[in-house]
This record gives structure tokens, C-alpha cells and sequence, in this order.
């Protein structure tokens, strides 16, 4: 700990700011996965509609994506990522105000919006702050860290306050007060103290005229085909496919893992969050493993290494095991996965060039919510009757 501790400190300033903060984002996302669902089956919401609920996100996606990446880059990209932030913080408040089924599609579509335009915006500001590939893959990995650990906070916090709040019935929204309040912050945080965007066009001019392994395009091809019609790059399509498979994979496993562990096992919410705890706590090691195993081993062979190991895992998952060594196995594949999600989303952005990079994370976030989506929907109803 103490040897990433000193890496955060050798990071840029706008780095060291933004990992730093993702701590107020992964404490209000903790606190809100754990009882969004079970506030919603708490005020009434059949089974049925909280799938359609959660569908409200994919549709959100693919309306205002690929126009919020754009956004990004004609507004600038902390403007964008602070506003989407703050329309995160209202949905979390409407989810938490409101009891009409209406309100709570309302609430969804807003924390999507808000969503949306995060994940459209937030790593290529992160890497606009950084000054080296290397340095992209270690903030990339230390941002996905403090989140997972922060998060592991937010679902014991929000597990506590349930037995607290058990014996008057007063349902969920303390915990969704709490998570409005640190993504309020949140958004107050990276407004005031990230540093402003520097269009530094030169740069962008050599990250054309130089191209390397990670792009595909000379510069007058990159110009003729891309640039001047606004269109995706090849690269950015095949990138992109790599996402839409990462939101399938995620999807089979981690949708409503409070509500499957809750209602199939009769847990109490306190033991739901030590579980979901358990299970961010290794995603938190698994990310911040991500620099050591690149460093050690090199790109092409963490790759083929975390690759294999996830497939090994998806075989032994597959077959008939004891609850107790499933829900090792399970946690140990969420690990090796995140460690391999990271790596791939650190460097997909890092070989796209610069002058597409708001585009393709506008892509990327429609196929991963498609990707997650697919299942979700699908099998909340199987997972609840």
C-alpha cells in the first residue's frame, strides 16, 4: 500500500485531484447499489417493472451518448463530467423523494443522463491531466481502486444503517440521502479544484503526424477519412466491440447480486452488504494490481495471462460446486475481471488519438450499457420469483 501511496503523490496535480475525489463517487455508488432495488420492492414496485426501471438506462444511452461525447469536446470535458454528475446526485434525490412509479422512471432516466455524460467524459479528462501512456494505465488502475474501496464503505455504511433503521420500518432513504450528499459533493469537489482544460493543439497535431503501435492511420488518411467527417475510425469500431463483450460478461454475473443473495437465502441486509463488501474489497486489489502485473510481465503477456485466467475461472464456475466454494469462486473470477477490465479500458482509450476520443467514449458507453443491459432485464424476474 505504502508503494502506491508514494505513486499517487509522483501523479500529475490534476491526477492526484481527481483519484482523490473518486473516493466521494465510490462511497455515494456503494451506498446507492446496495438498497436501490430493495427501496424500490420496499415502496411497491413489482418485480416486473424495477426490470424496466433499470432498461430506462440503456434507452437513456443510446439517445444522449454519442452527442454527450461530442458535447464533451465542444463545451470541454470537466464542464460536461460536473454536470453530469450533479444530474446524478438529482436522481439519487428523486429516487429518495418520490413514491409515484412515474417519479421513479423520472429519477432513472436522470441518474442515466447523468451517468452517461460521466463515463463520456471522465477518462479522457484523466488522461488529458496525465503526461505519459505509462502514467494513463497507473491512474486509470488507482481511479478504478479507490472507487472499489470506497464503494466497499459505502454498501457496509448502507448495511448498518438498515439494522438501524429496521425496527421503525422506516425503509431506505436515509442510505439514499447519504449517497445524494456525496455525489453532491462530488460534483461541488471536482468543479472548484480540478484544473482547466489546456487545448493544446500542437499536441494533438504531433499525436497525428507521429503515429506509433497504437494507431492505424497515416496523418493525411487520418485527416481525409475521419477528422474532417466527424465518422468513427475502424479502430474505434474494434475497440468498441471489446466493450460491448466486457458489459455482457459483467452482466451475467453482478446485476442484482443483493437481491439473488437476499431473497434466495433469506440474508439480512447487514449480511447482504458484508457479502457485496467481501466482493468489493477484492475488486479493490485486483485494480490495484493492475500497474504491477504490465510492469512485471509486460502488455502482451498480462493480457494472455489474465485472459487465461478468466477463462479457467469461467470453466470452474460452470461446474457443480458447494455454496460456500461457488461464492469464493465467484468472488475470486470478480477480481481476476476487474483486472482485466481495467486493463483493456486503460488501454483502449490510450490508442485512441486524441481528436476521437470524446467520440469513441460515446460509442464505448452505449455498447457497454447494451452489453449490461442484455441480461439485466432478462433475468430480474427469474432472479426475484
Amino acid at each position: 500500500m505504502r508503494r502506491y501511496v508514494l505513486l499517487l503523490q509522483g501523479l500529475s496535480t490534476g491526477v492526484r485531484r481527481f483519484v482523490a475525489s473518486e473516493a466521494l463517487f465510490g462511497l455515494g455508488v456503494g451506498l446507492f447499489s446496495l438498497v436501490l432495488n430493495l427501496h424500490l420492492l420496499f415502496k411497491g414496485v413489482s418485480e416486473e417493472q424495477i426490470g424496466q426501471i433499470t432498461s430506462v438506462s440503456t434507452l437513456v444511452a443510446g439517445i444522449i451518448a454519442i452527442p454527450g461525447g461530442l458535447l464533451a469536446g465542444k463545451l470541454g470535458r470537466k464542464k460536461v463530467l460536473v454536470a453530469g454528475i450533479s444530474l446524478m446526485a438529482a436522481g439519487y434525490a428523486m429516487f429518495a423523494a418520490s413514491t409515484a412509479l412515474w417519479l421513479f422512471y423520472a429519477a432513472q432516466a436522470l441518474q442515466s443522463i447523468g451517468f452517461t455524460l460521466i463515463i463520456t467524459s471522465e477518462t479522457q479528462l484523466l488522461f488529458h491531466y496525465c503526461h505519459s501512456k505509462r502514467e494513463e494505465t497507473q491512474a486509470y488502475s488507482l481511479l478504478m481502486a479507490v472507487f472499489m474501496l470506497f464503494s466497499v464503505f459505502g454498501t457496509l455504511l448502507g448495511g448498518y444503517l438498515s439494522r438501524s433503521a429496521a425496527e421503525v420500518s422506516t425503509g431506505y432513504e436515509l442510505q439514499l440521502w447519504l449517497a445524494t450528499l456525496a455525489i453532491a459533493l462530488l460534483a461541488i469537489v471536482r468543479g472548484r479544484l480540478l484544473p482547466a482544460e489546456k487545448h493544446d493543439s500542437d499536441k494533438r497535431e504531433a499525436a497525428v503526424e507521429a503515429p506509433n503501435t497504437t494507431t492505424f492511420f497515416t496523418k493525411k488518411e487520418f485527416r481525409s477519412r475521419y477528422l474532417k467527417s466527424g465518422l468513427p475510425s475502424k479502430q474505434v469500431w474494434f475497440l468498441s466491440g471489446f466493450v460491448l463483450l466486457s458489459g455482457l460478461m459483467t452482466s451475467v454475473t453482478l446485476p442484482f447480486l443483493n437481491v439473488i443473495v437476499k431473497f434466495r437465502l433469506d440474508w439480512s441486509d447487514e449480511s447482504v452488504s458484508m457479502l457485496l463488501a467481501a466482493n468489493g474489497l477484492i475488486l479493490f486489489v485486483g485494480s490495484l494490481m493492475v500497474p504491477s502485473i504490465v510492469t512485471r510481465f509486460g502488455t502482451s503477456k498480462a493480457y494472455l495471462i489474465l485472459f487465461g485466467v478468466n477463462i479457467l475461472f469461467a470453466l470452474v464456475l460452470f461446474a457443480a460446486l458447494p455454496a460456500s466454494m461457488f461464492a469464493l469462486m465467484l468472488l475470486l473470477r470478480g477480481g481476476m475481471f476487474t483486472m482485466l477490465n481495467n486493463l483493456i479500458e486503460s488501454h483502449s482509450m490510450s490508442m485512441v488519438a486524441e481528436p476521437q476520443r470524446n467520440l469513441f467514449a460515446g460509442i464505448r458507453s452505449v455498447l457497454l450499457l447494451i452489453g449490461l443491459d442484455t441480461f439485466c432485464s432478462a433475468r430480474i424476474t427469474g432472479c426475484l420469483s
